[in-house]
């Protein structure tokens, strides 16, 4: 029985699946299992599967219908998994070939921890690094990430996931098998915010660790699904869900839930009310009804966003001269 199970879940990922099965198969930490599951792709990953599919350790699941929902394949394959890690490697990232071994190594030594996760870089589609993923998590704290910590899961939560996802990335997580089967697995509903609401139920039941070595390698392209999640608003909807979850298990101090809101409110301003072009008023209203349910003090957070965007338009020189 493998240590690792590896699950390279695919849909239309062909451009950069040969680096991504490369990166697993020659991590430096070699007692896995890696399966590949393919989501009725369109375009030429099956090929590229297929070349690997002589290896002793993978095996290959192909579906021929779209699943539909991104954490589909995650519960699909932890059911195939029989290591008593898992390491859910999507399909357009890579990774260094230490991240196994790093990770799996605080595993070990932290029982009480169930998932363990590194910092990320961002690349594009031809590899070139963009930028840190650190940038994310300064948004929190300046510091706190810049080192490696092991912290309470239901503090973490308390204190930092109620602002905001603090894992930009799925593949730079391994965590315990029977902790995500505990939590009853990856929640289909949720088609923006699967991997953020399966974090913090998790965290609620356990430790977490992180290590500020960038490991992992984000690729950042116009079809990953974070690209459809700035595109949507769903996700504002799925975020204050998952805001209220975590207010429900435990005491969040004023100070986070100044700035939850707060992320939250400016999210849903910019990207739907100022960004060109805006959505309908329906679809605000929607959203707006939704917020005000864990936000009580909504029109004040709208005026003062307002009044702050204002003072930052500039007026057209012309504008008022004939």
């Amino acid at each position: 029985m493998p240590s690792v199970s590896v699950l390279v879940p695919n849909y239309n990922h062909a451009a950069f699946l040969e680096k991504r099965l490369t990166t697993v198969l020659n991590q430096s930490f070699h007692d896995i299992e890696v399966f590949v599951l393919d989501d009725a792709s369109t375009d030429r990953s099956r090929e590229i599967i297929a070349q690997y599919s002589g290896d002793a350790r993978v095996r290959v699941d192909i579906r021929t219908t779209n699943s539909g929902s991104p954490t589909a394949q995650w519960n699909r394959g932890v059911k195939m998994a029989s290591g008593e890690y898992i390491w859910i490697a999507e399909s357009d990232d890579y990774a260094h070939t230490d991240l196994l071994q790093t990770l799996v190594e605080i595993l070990n030594q932290h029982p009480d921890v169930g998932l363990a996760y590194c910092e990320s870089t961002v690349v594009d589609k031809a590899d070139c690094h963009i930028r840190s993923a650190a940038h994310w998590s300064t948004k929190v704290d300046p510091d706190r990430w810049t080192r490696p910590f092991v912290n309470c899961g239901r503090d973490e939560c308390a204190r930092f996931f109620v602002i905001q996802n603090l894992i930009p990335n799925a593949s730079a997580v391994v965590f315990r098998r029977h902790l995500y089967e505990e939590v009853g697995g990856a929640d289909e509903s949720y088609t923006m915010a699967g991997d953020y609401e399966l974090w913090v139920r998790m965290l609620l039941r356990s430790s977490v660790a992180f290590t500020p070595e960038p490991f992992n390698f984000f690729r950042d392209h116009e079809n990953n699904v974070r690209s459809k999640y700035n595109s949507s608003c769903k996700f504002l909807v799925e975020d204050y869900d998952i805001l209220d979850m975590i207010r429900q298990q435990v005491s969040v101090p004023a100070e986070s839930l100044h700035l939850a809101l707060d992320r939250r409110l400016n999210e849903w301003a910019y990207r739907h009310l100022i960004r060109q072009p805006r959505i309908n008023w329906r679809i605000n209203w929607h959203i707006y009804r939704r917020a005000s349910r864990s936000d009580p003090a909504i029109h004040r957070r709208l005026a003062k966003y307002w009044h702050s965007h204002l003072r930052r338009v500039k007026p057209h020189p012309n504008r008022f001269h004939a």
